[in-house]
């Protein structure tokens, strides 16, 4: 088990299903408030599974050792710190209980808090809390203070700007309040969709990510069904966040009286950003005549037009497979990396040895250039643990407000769509190392790339992490039905390469 490996780790368990229907749960893992590896995240979801069954049994001297024992480990007792976060899912409060009882080592409770923020309370133990360890109300002091460093920095005057917030009936029910005081006199926050925190965790919440919620706004590309809260008719800026506060998208209301909006993903995200990094930086040296190294890190699901404007921006623009910890990989290369998948979910990171000499700059000099200081205050205000709805909310408003709040112009998104096909063995189907291509079948790829000759787009196929099925994704710039038409041939493919049962 990992504990043998690393016993001093501190490992965290967000007990979440993110942006899923209610019913569903599940735990999301970290080490030491880090992304794990594949396989240091299956090792610890086995462990965690043992617990529970553990846990269900009466404790370590039920089923979890024995378990062990069958399997030749007698080595298996949990000595490291156990930090502890739910969600206000009806059945988050037993899978904490069970999974503290089959757990032999320290157990720390976070409560009710977001995916990010228990990364943050997990990392390196989480030292300086007011108990030992740090806590939600911690976070909120961090990350608001970062934000009021940020503006006094970019824009130091000016009306409170106000920004609509869908919490999805989720964590963000309880954090966005917990975080509002720290943010005046910069930002104001309508909060929708607000679940009672006096019933969180004591009712079934039916309404968590139901019609509302990221993925909702992002999938229908419409206004999130409103359960409390007034939108204001959702004049001016919006935004969504998922169940456990991960990812966000960003959204403003469509002309007429209907529910279509103007969505401002992750692609677009990841575009304003690098661009303010890029023009804040230019020309600019560090570490003895070094130029600030930028990247930018999507999925081969990213829009072929942000693509394009990154390139533009004259940054290392990189595609990798789909997963958090390929993009967080990846981008944490550069001095500065930036990464976000399409669904809103990613950060801004810094590199060790760039963030090394931000931080020796301001303990040599009483003044520093703007530049220097704007890099610092991004650094502070933006995770760099993992990617984080609240941060990602809080500098993309102060990056708008410092730059006049122009994003729309950028470019124009490529009509896109993704469908899946269920399939007996996915495992037929093997991509290359960022999945933009078909490695086998042999030749199935050559058959996607006629389709994409004469359709005039792009294509690909994957096969899905978490069901069996394979998902088609197409993309042109000759509208809807052009686009349904290359998914309709796609998926033709497949049926014939993969022995596909049927579309979904």
């Amino acid at each position: 088990m990992y504990n043998s490996k690393y016993p001093t780790k501190v490992i965290g368990c967000m007990i979440t299903a993110s942006h899923n229907v209610w019913w569903d749960n599940g735990v999301k893992v970290t080490i030491d408030g880090e992304i794990p590896s594949q396989e240091e995240e299956d090792i610890i979801k086995d462990g965690m599974a043992r617990c529970m069954e553990g846990g269900m049994d009466g404790g370590m001297d039920g089923g979890t050792d024995r378990g062990m024992e069958e399997e030749g480990n007698h080595n298996y007792k949990h000595t490291n710190t156990l930090v502890l976060g739910w969600d206000n899912r009806y059945s988050s409060p037993y899978l904490v209980s069970v999974i503290s009882l089959g757990w032999a080592g320290p157990v720390r409770t976070v409560g009710l808090c977001s995916t990010p923020v228990l990364h943050w309370c997990a990392e390196v133990g989480g030292v300086g809390g007011r108990d030992g360890g740090r806590d939600v109300n911690m976070w909120c002091e961090e990350f608001g203070g970062a934000f009021r460093e940020f503006m006094s920095l970019v824009k130091p005057f000016g009306p409170t700007t106000t920004v609509n917030v869908d919490c999805a009936m989720g964590s963000a029910s309880t954090l966005l309040p917990s975080l509002l005081p720290h943010l005046a006199p910069y930002l104001n926050l309508n909060l929708l969709n607000v679940y009672p925190p006096s019933t969180s965790g004591a009712v079934v919440n039916t309404r968590l990510n139901n019609r509302c919620g990221s993925e909702h706004v992002q999938n229908s590309r419409s206004t999130p069904k409103v359960y409390n809260g007034d939108p204001r008719n959702w004049s001016g800026m919006s935004a969504s966040v998922d169940g456990d506060v991960d990812r966000i998208v960003f959204f403003s209301k469509g002309r007429g009286d209907g529910t279509e909006v103007k969505l401002y993903d992750g692609d677009r995200v990841n575009s304003l950003l690098t661009k303010w990094i890029v023009e804040t930086t230019k020309g600019e040296m560090w570490g003895g005549g070094k130029d600030v190294r930028v990247g930018a890190v999507q999925t081969a699901y990213a829009n072929s037009n942000s693509t394009k404007f990154l390139k533009k921006l004259g940054v290392e623009c990189n595609v990798v497979k789909t997963g958090v910890r390929y993009l967080h990989h990846c981008a944490s290369r550069y001095d500065v990396g930036v990464y976000f998948e399409p669904n809103g979910h990613g950060t801004v990171l810094f590199g060790t040895s760039f963030s090394s000499w931000l931080d020796s700059r301001s303990n040599a000099e009483s003044t520093l250039p703007y530049w220097v200081e704007a890099m610092r205050a991004t650094k502070r205000l933006c995770n760099q643990l993992v990617g984080c709805a609240v941060s990602d909310l809080l500098v993309v408003t102060g990056v708008l407000e410092a730059t006049g709040g122009g994003w729309e112009g950028f470019y124009k998104d490529v009509t896109t769509t993704i469908t899946k096909v269920r399939v007996l063995d996915k495992g037929v189907l093997k991509c290359n190392h960022n999945e933009t291509k078909v490695v086998e079948p042999r030749g199935m790829q050559g058959e996607l790339d006629e389709i994409m000759r004469k359709g005039e787009g792009r294509v690909f196929v994957r096969a899905s992490n978490t069901e069996d099925v394979v998902r088609v994704f197409a993309e042109t710039e000759r509208g809807e039905g052009q686009c349904k038409n290359l998914a309709e041939e796609v998926e033709r493919v497949v049926l014939k390469w993969c022995g596909a049962r049927s579309k979904m």
